[in-house]
């Protein structure tokens, strides 16, 4: 018997311990600290007949008066990297602020920043829609 309550009681802590993982709060962080931070997430595309869902992270290397430059990498079906250099502007519209991206290849992305996530949609010549990432 003594046994069985060791295992009940090994048992108990680890399912606190994952919960308590599991509801700690989202890793955030502000415009001011916004150069330096790395967002990784996934593109999707729900473009009729070419489905598409690909790993991406973005690495914002510097953000000064409203403007931002840094890399994003996209995973391919293949699972090869891909980096290209990626610019854009920090914008507020409806009272929400947005990074309006350009990347290199003449795709563009327009994600909403939320502190722990930058979530909208990214458009190419063959692939659009939804993309989420999360603050790394």
């Amino acid at each position: 018997m003594r046994g069985r309550a060791w295992i009940v009681g090994i048992l108990c802590i680890g399912v606190l311990f994952t919960t308590a993982c599991a509801t700690a709060p989202p890793k955030t962080t502000t415009l001011d600290q916004f150069a330096g931070t790395t967002w990784a997430g996934e593109w999707g595309s729900d473009s009729p007949g070419h489905g598409m869902r690909s790993p991406v992270r973005l690495k914002i290397d510097q953000a000064d008066l409203g403007a931002i430059k840094g890399t994003m990498t996209i995973t391919s079906a293949r699972g090869r990297d891909h980096a290209f250099p990626a610019s854009g502007l920090v914008e507020t519209k409806d009272g929400a602020t947005w990074l309006r991206l350009t990347v290199e290849g003449n795709r563009t992305f327009e994600l909403r920043f939320t502190g722990s996530t930058l979530e909208g949609r990214g458009k190419s010549a063959i692939h659009e829609g939804p993309v989420t990432l999360r603050l790394e």
